[in-house]
């Protein structure tokens, strides 16, 4: 995704990007794929630096860590970068402790790939579990049966493993018993 700063004569500036699907590849657990991206900036500039804050709307298709089936989720993320040339960097920052994302453009064209700064923008905005719905009741443990669809028919005791010395102790002891 590029930034051509040359086509604004003034600053401060709005401007809205879009990214198609695909464009954006984010490789993260349970992220499926990335359908489309909009976001929406402001820019200021001062000398040679241009100073950017937004926010960025995303369409993904996720998996859900329940029921491991796709859905589709929009999300949203808070994008804060600066963009500027590598010399004036180093010229102005050499002492510096800055914490700031920056993006380089390289010469006069004034254009900035920021696709690595919307990558990481999408990645911080996915959950960390993602789940298709509130009420996802996942897969059955035993059979793997989706128990969205309907009981499976397992046969589970629920124990609590906390328990399971006294258990095998109540076992122990009952064999005893008989003999």
């Amino acid at each position: 995704m590029v930034l051509y700063l040359r086509e604004f004569e003034t600053f401060p500036v709005q401007t809205c990007l879009y990214a198609e699907p695909g464009e954006i590849a984010v490789e993260y657990d349970s992220v499926n794929g990335v359908n489309e991206v909009v976001i929406h900036l402001n820019i200021h500039r001062s000398s040679d630096e241009y100073y950017c804050r937004g926010t960025l709307q995303a369409n993904l298709q996720l998996e859900c860590v329940r029921c491991l089936k796709k859905f589709d989720i929009e999300l949203t993320g808070e994008m804060d970068f600066i963009i500027c040339s590598m010399e004036a960097h180093d010229r102005y920052l050499k002492e510096a402790v800055d914490d700031e994302d920056y993006v380089f453009f390289q010469g006069n064209e004034l254009k900035a790939d920021i696709t690595d700064i919307v990558r990481q923008t999408v990645m911080l905005a996915v959950p960390m579990m993602p789940i298709c719905s509130p009420s996802c009741k996942g897969l059955c443990s035993h059979c793997g049966a989706d128990l969205n669809e309907g009981a499976c028919g397992c046969q589970v005791e629920k124990i609590d493993e906390r328990w399971a010395g006294l258990r095998d102790l109540l076992r122990n002891n009952n064999l005893e018993n008989r003999g």
